[in-house]
């Protein structure tokens, strides 16, 4: 059965499909790469420009070394880095963990003052949740995006693993 339906999904994707056109950054002392496909957004900086731009891949001429967005056609060899909002999850963790820390820092505080129980209103009942708050937030908007600076180190790669079908004279 389990062969059955992935042969179904091998023959209902096919062969020529647009993910097998893709732009891959690789750095020279690691195996890992990150990969951009047609359709996805990437944000990038030409070189001698102090702008980034923002736009959605539409094809990849490999032969060329040209990438086709909407609004232009950029050569490869143009591009001096690429920004990717991907945050690391350290400190999506981090992030997650103060901020859980100061609303029940400041949930049990206020949950105590009606029981009397040695709790007092003071400067820290508010201070350290809303510390805990701004640090929390602070990590995620520091580490919200990440830039690959195209040089030396990394290096963009347009690929193109399309096998079509060779043509056959009848």
């Amino acid at each position: 059965m389990r062969l059955t339906l992935l042969f179904c999904f091998f023959l209902c994707v096919g062969f020529n499909s647009s993910a097998q056109k893709f732009i891959q950054l690789e750095k020279t002392t690691s195996l890992k790469t990150k990969r951009f496909y047609i359709g996805e957004t990437l944000t990038f900086r030409l070189n001698g420009d102090k702008y980034w731009y923002e736009d959605v891949i539409k094809d990849i001429l490999v032969d060329d070394g040209l990438v086709v967005f909407y609004n232009r056609a950029v050569k490869v060899e143009d591009i001096s880095a690429i920004k990717t909002y991907k945050d690391a999850g350290w400190s999506r963790a981090w992030a997650w963990r103060l901020w859980v820390f100061g609303g029940a820092y400041a949930f049990f505080n206020f949950v105590a003052l009606p029981f009397d129980l040695a709790v007092s209103i003071n400067a820290l009942t508010w201070q350290v949740p809303s510390v805990a708050l701004i640090a929390g937030l602070a990590l995620r908007l520091i580490f919200k995006s990440k830039k690959y600076k195209i040089g030396k180190k990394r290096r963009l790669r347009l690929m193109d693993l399309e096998f079509t079908k060779p043509f056959i004279k009848p």
